[in-house]
């Protein structure tokens, strides 16, 4: 091995080392940037209890009126490769 790419090869290596230390050690391990939760001990499920669904919306002359325009289920036909690997 050459001296010169053994020298740029421990430079490298150091320069890696420094700069993940300054990253680590910038930041200690107990603090991050979010803030922790706040602990809300108020029952907000409660607002919930009488909570009726309209279902309506179902009875729509609108959505009565949609109509089904080709086949279901989709069939797909024959696409792609038998063999993936295979050559064009």
């Amino acid at each position: 091995m050459d001296s010169q790419t053994r020298l740029l090869s421990i430079l490298l290596i150091f320069v890696g080392l420094v700069g993940g230390y300054a990253v680590y050690s910038g930041s200690s391990a107990g603090e991050s940037g979010i803030p922790p939760l706040t602990t809300d001990t108020k029952d907000t499920l409660t607002q919930f209890k009488d909570v009726r669904f309209n279902f309506a919306v179902f009875d729509s002359q609108n959505l009565k009126t949609l109509r089904q325009f080709g086949e279901v289920p989709v069939s797909p036909g024959s696409t792609g490769k038998v063999d993936l690997f295979a050559p064009f």
